[in-house]
């Protein structure tokens, strides 16, 4: 469909017919003496909009801007009473897609390469809607992309930082956590408390029973242990049926009543089934605090915390020591039973 802006009815009708000769007797065509006149939404339906200088000669820019209004990309071609340049430019500049000089001998010839360049537009810019559409679509196949590769490395840093047999924080995280623990604790003050714990008897039950059932006792040690800790805690298995818990704002008084909490659950779990099948499995633990030894480091504080477990399997196993420099090791009895 074609609009034409034109006062003159004598220029219109000969455009009429050029452009129906060019676009076939079908085609859409509509006229209006003014730019005010365009019935509503006519402007939006037309390939092309013609429209005669006479109606520029004031202010091309105003008027060209009242129809851009309706239709930002409306292709706007200006009829040129004159083959003016300068009239050919302002109305370029000012937003018209063409100017032609109206020459009744070649205004078909004129009004074919007009709609040439309409339609070549109009192909440019669908291409350009699909291209959007591709950009678009890529780009959200991208953040698709990139939020399954966040999962996935979320999920690939957990299991490359947990145990997979006890639910656990494994060797590598805990070296790479328990420094940031044991600075916070020195740079606040608050005392830090480290449990070592170690399952007594496990090889014999381990080579005994088979590796399944020493499997077994240690994911029954990780989940008890995990029911047990708070957040800011890190529990870690330190290697074979070793585990290591560090408890941020903890004494070492509090880390031995934990401890007793985990054999009592511990025994409670296990010994049923082991003393039918002839073996018994216990839980040492060892007990260091900060405060109590004044480590220097979180290795120190490791270190003393896993003397004191030696210490407690030294003593035949089933019980809580307690480490400290202030005051001479404590030993916690644990029976069965209690």
């Amino acid at each position: 469909m074609a609009l034409l802006i034109e006062r003159d009815a004598a220029r219109s009708e000969l455009l009429e017919r050029a452009f129906r000769a060019v676009a076939g007797k079908a085609a859409g065509w509509a006229r209006y003496s003014s730019v005010n006149e365009i019935a509503v939404g006519a402007l939006a339906k037309a390939t092309v909009a013609f429209l005669g200088d006479d109606l520029l000669l004031k202010d091309p820019e105003t008027t060209l801007l009242q129809l851009l209004e309706q239709k930002p990309d409306a292709n706007v071609v200006v009829l040129l009473s004159t083959p003016d340049p300068q009239q050919a430019r302002r109305a370029i500049v000012a937003g018209a897609m063409d100017a032609i000089p109206f020459r009744p001998p070649t205004l078909q010839e004129d009004i074919a390469i007009v709609l040439e360049k309409v339609a070549a537009a109009r192909l440019k810019q669908r291409q350009g809607l699909r291209s959007h559409a591709a950009l678009a679509s890529a780009v959200a196949h991208l953040k698709r992309r990139n939020h399954e590769l966040e999962k996935a490395l979320a999920r690939f840093e957990v299991l490359a930082s947990t145990d997979p047999l006890t639910g656990l924080a494994n060797r590598w995280r805990l070296q790479e956590q328990a420094g940031a623990l044991f600075a916070e604790a020195v740079r606040h003050d608050f005392d830090l408390a480290c449990l070592m714990l170690d399952l007594d008897s496990f090889k014999q039950v381990n080579d005994g029973l088979g590796h399944h059932r020493g499997d077994e006792l240690l994911a029954v040690t990780g989940r008890l242990i995990n029911a047990q800790i708070r957040l800011s805690d890190l529990a870690a298995r330190y290697g074979g049926d070793e585990f290591v818990l560090l408890l941020p704002h903890t004494s070492s008084e509090e880390a031995a009543i934990l401890a007793h909490r985990l054999q009592r659950a511990f025994r409670q779990q296990t010994e049923p089934t082991l003393r039918e099948a002839g073996y018994d499995c216990t839980m040492s633990a060892g007990v260091a605090s900060l405060r109590d030894c004044d480590a220097p480091t979180v290795d120190a504080l490791i270190a003393a915390a896993d003397e004191a477990l030696y210490a407690a399997k030294s003593r035949a196993g089933a019980c809580v020591v307690v480490a400290g420099a202030n005051h001479p090791p404590t030993v916690h009895v644990h029976h069965a039973g209690l």
